[in-house]
């Protein structure tokens, strides 16, 4: 099995390796973690960390992808990490990443890995009154900060208001004081497991009635959505994909 090394160079210019992974796509969570936790943003001109290792892809499909995330969903419910705190990490993991317009598979899949290690970020005092609202399809990192910042307003007003034993069947967030929303005000997915799920099966599909976590639509005759590769990731399919988390059943 190849080994991907993570080694991470100091301003002096001395080289050093930080941890090995049989895995790529948990090589670049480690550094997507490292990042956060030291503050850091891209800079291609100062030293930083680099992962090395054979260059072929491990996410490449819908199916790589969906699979990944059920694996993570079941660590984040043993780890019993609240979905506002992953989603807090995720904005945290997600800032060395945003001079990037699109990411592959492989940089997805780590930096919703990422999100399940890293510290989360303390949510900005301005986003319960900021005005998310987003004018026509997500486009870019600014979409993408307005609809993680419009969820965690929402799941901390539902600490406050909590949404009620039939909140999986749907219930609307809590009203926001300026009104501008990026998302649609409907949750029905309160669990990071389940968000990550359903924002997997809800955006780019990939799951089969083997996984035991869906079944083939009435009528429709069919066992599995569709495998096909993943196309380029922009900030606005990362941006759905976190809404599909939040309403898909």
């Amino acid at each position: 099995m190849a080994d991907w090394e993570v080694w991470r160079q100091d301003d002096d210019g001395q080289r050093s390796l930080v941890a090995v992974y049989p895995d790529r796509v948990h090589a670049l969570a480690c550094v997507l973690v490292y990042q956060a936790g030291q503050g850091l943003e891209v800079d291609p001109a100062k030293p930083g960390y680099e992962v090395l290792g054979p260059p072929l892809p491990a996410v490449v499909t819908n199916r790589d992808l969906y699979l990944r995330l059920l694996a993570l969903g079941e660590h984040l419910t043993a780890s019993a990490r609240a979905l506002l705190d992953y989603l807090c990490a995720l904005w945290a993991v997600s800032q060395p990443l945003a001079v990037d317009e699109e990411l592959d598979g492989d940089l997805f899949a780590a930096m919703l890995t990422a999100a399940a290690a890293a510290n989360p970020a303390r949510p900005c005092p301005s986003w319960s009154v900021d005005d998310f609202t987003v004018d026509g399809p997500f486009i870019g990192y600014r979409d993408f900060a307005k609809v993680i910042g419009t969820q965690v307003v929402d799941l901390l007003a539902f600490r406050q208001s909590p949404p009620g034993p039939y909140a999986a069947l749907g219930v609307d967030a809590p009203p926001r004081l300026d009104g501008g929303r990026a998302t649609i005000p409907l949750w029905c997915n309160f669990d990071a497991a389940t968000f990550l799920e359903c924002a997997a099966a809800g955006s780019f599909g990939g799951w089969n009635v083997v996984d035991g976590r869906r079944v083939a639509e009435s009528g429709e005759g069919r066992a599995r959505d569709d495998v096909v590769p993943l196309p380029p990731i922009t900030w606005g399919d990362v941006a759905a994909f976190l809404e599909y988390g939040q309403s898909y059943e």
